[in-house]
């Protein structure tokens, strides 16, 4: 029997606009980030097991709802009360998953998004905030929506998270069947701000 590991594919490659990525287009810039993705939720009645969390994941315990807690490639994103979302680099989220499963036993439904099920997409620009805003009625400027601010929304009928990782710049993590209708959407929202 031949071993056939699981390899990376992206989910943007077959996109017209995926060679625009990862370019500046009219002062903003779309790239594809590859990411692993694990979902916690608490159960009813469950103590508090957001320091158990970070603990595992390697980051600060966010500090407030919707502040996400960010250590270089990890993050963990309060999506809903008592549930948060761990992005973290390619093949290192089934053994944070694996982790979070036995330290959190019975307190915690979690879920492995890794192997693809979760694209994470880099939106930076001067003007990144108000492409956003055509499809989300947040208003995400930087007096607003400061750097480590995380809200899980609606895009163009579907769910997302976004996270702001630095002035003019989000991350949106989408699920992968979906990852390229948001992208377009994207690409079609920055044409009104050709230079």
């Amino acid at each position: 029997m031949v071993d056939h590991p699981l390899q990376y594919r992206s989910a943007l490659a077959d996109s017209p606009v995926v060679g625009e990525l990862p370019v500046r287009k009219h002062r903003m810039g779309l790239s594809e980030l590859p990411v692993d993705c694990v979902l916690v939720a608490a159960y009813p009645g469950s103590p508090d097991i957001a320091p158990g969390i970070a603990r595992i994941a390697g980051v600060a315990a966010p500090g407030s709802p919707g502040l996400a807690s960010i250590a270089g490639p990890v993050s963990m994103l309060p999506i809903a009360p008592n549930t948060w979302q761990i992005a973290t680099t390619p093949d290192t989220g089934t053994a944070i998953a694996l982790a979070l499963k036995s330290e959190l036993g019975s307190l915690a439904a979690v879920t492995d998004l890794s192997f693809g099920r979760i694209v994470a997409i880099a939106l930076r620009g001067d003007d990144s905030h108000l492409v956003l805003e055509k499809g989300i009625g947040i208003d995400f400027s930087d007096a607003a929506f400061a750097t480590g601010r995380v809200v899980a929304t609606g895009l163009h009928a579907v769910h997302v998270v976004i996270v702001k990782t630095a002035p003019g710049s989000f991350h949106i993590l989408v699920p992968r069947s979906f990852a390229l209708s948001i992208l377009e959407w994207l690409a079609d929202a920055i044409e009104e701000f050709k230079a």
